[in-house]
């Protein structure tokens, strides 16, 4: 779903376009990040999701 808004940048005719198509990767985007969280939490023991939450949380801000 974020590579839809993220390809329409590029050919985004006007600011008005662009600035919609970014509040749609930041509402994507944020939606996958609660999601993936949710997802560890429902899935790692209590004393494996601190460390599943930290590698997740420290992957995404590298990766930005």
């Amino acid at each position: 779903m974020l590579a839809i808004p993220t390809t329409l940048l590029a050919v985004a005719p006007n600011l008005t376009v662009f600035t919609i198509l970014r509040i749609a990767q930041g509402l994507v985007q944020a939606s996958a990040f609660a999601l993936t969280l949710a997802y560890l939490g429902d899935n790692c023991s209590s004393m494996d999701a601190a460390g599943a939450f930290a590698a997740y949380i420290t992957g995404t801000l590298r990766a930005t």
